[in-house]
């Protein structure tokens, strides 16, 4: 948003300009940034965030992590040239930017239809969802950033409320018992989607929000993940946890459920899900990582 903002106020002024602005607005929100010229005198703004972000060069610098932009570049452009600081008094001021995006954003509404089909105990299934094209334009921007900042984030929830309705509408349609509606909902996010690994659709990795799952044409793993723990909070108010394994993600949901894998979090069976083994039920893992050690990827 800064970006386009001092990009079109000052459109015709030099990018030492529109970089001095953007500092002044981040700072001006409350935020620690700070002015750095790179050994070929271009400026940079560097941001403290919160969060690990990939693929992307930063520097510690007074007990901050600090991560290097360009105005006139996309957020996930990277910088590897040294850089020197410029110290200001307002230097160690404000807080860190946190990639969480804990609501909703207010965005314009560019709607278009998405159509969503899928099978579940011989039977065909089909949804129409409305997708906000704005809201992924606005998420195509995020840097890459840890799996947690998109199983936590709430934004899409109207496009996550929708599905979580429909889906809901068919559980109560068919009487479906507790653990055949996790079923179900599992089924979901392994068929209504096509398959494709990031660098193959998208020619480099790039973890997609719950929504961006809907919205775009390609998904794997990860992504699956994080749409099923969004829709298991919303259809069922059931906790979750990210399974990460090397070179591959899963979800595992805490429910009184069935099923031979599962992990034991404080006391709670969490079953695994797996949104990428097709057909698979709830409590069955991928052969290559049955009774595998993974790290728990938080999803609240």
């Amino acid at each position: 948003m800064i970006q386009t903002l001092v990009n079109t106020l000052y459109a015709k002024e030099a990018k030492l300009t529109k970089t001095l602005h953007a500092i002044d607005l981040l700072r001006g929100m409350g935020y620690k940034a700070r002015f750095a010229e790179g050994e070929d005198k271009t400026p940079y703004l560097l941001i403290s965030i919160k969060q690990q972000i990939y693929s992307k060069s930063f520097y510690d610098k007074d007990g901050s992590r600090f991560y290097i932009f360009a105005v006139d570049a996309h957020p996930r452009a990277n910088y590897t040239q040294p850089i020197y600081f410029f110290n200001s008094p307002d230097d160690g001021m404000g807080r860190q930017l946190d990639m969480v995006m804990h609501k909703n954003p207010n965005i314009g509404k560019n709607d278009s239809p998405i159509k969503l089909s899928w099978d579940f105990d011989g039977k065909q299934y089909q949804m129409i969802a409305k997708a906000n094209g704005e809201l992924a334009a606005l998420m195509d921007m995020y840097p890459q950033a840890d799996y947690g900042i998109y199983m936590q984030s709430r934004s899409g929830m109207p496009l996550i409320s929708e599905i979580s309705s429909s889906l809901m509408a068919e559980i109560k349609k068919n009487n479906f018992s507790k653990e055949k509606a996790v079923a179900f909902v599992l089924r979901f996010s392994q068929k209504a989607f096509t398959y494709k690994t990031d660098f193959d659709a998208y020619g480099f990795e790039r973890p997609f929000f719950a929504e961006q799952t809907i919205l775009l044409p390609y998904s794997d793993c990860e992504d699956r993940a994080t749409l099923l723990s969004h829709l298991y909070r919303e259809i069922f108010g059931y906790d979750s946890v990210g399974l990460h394994y090397p070179g591959h993600m899963s979800l595992a949901v805490a429910y009184e459920g069935k099923g031979a894998d599962y992990y034991n979090i404080d006391g709670q069976k969490y079953y695994v899900t797996d949104g990428t083994y097709f057909y698979a039920p709830p409590g069955v893992s991928q052969p290559s990582f049955k009774g595998a050690k993974a790290g728990f990827v938080l999803t609240k």
